[in-house]
């Protein structure tokens, strides 16, 4: 066997003993983005806090009707419930 081969081998056999890591998403405060729910979400918030109803609404609803499975389409919801 060439040292090219030996070397390569011993280099896979290195690399299989690394644990295999899942990917998960990281807290919110260590992302580097946001995702299109959280961006709608606090639009949202930032239409009820100047008053803008219809807007706040609509937004809601998007929300719930883009990204059902969200955690924001759950609060959307409560907050049009209220």
């Amino acid at each position: 066997m060439g040292v090219r081969l030996l070397g390569a081998i011993g280099l896979a056999l290195l690399f299989s003993g690394a644990p295999m890591q899942c990917q998960s998403e990281p807290p919110p405060e260590q992302r580097r983005y946001e995702r299109p729910s959280e961006a709608l979400y606090e639009l949202a918030e930032r239409f009820k806090r100047e008053g803008e109803q219809k807007a706040w609404r609509t937004t809601l609803e998007t929300i719930i009707e883009r990204y059902p499975n969200s955690r924001e389409a759950v609060m959307a919801k409560d907050d049009l419930k209220q």
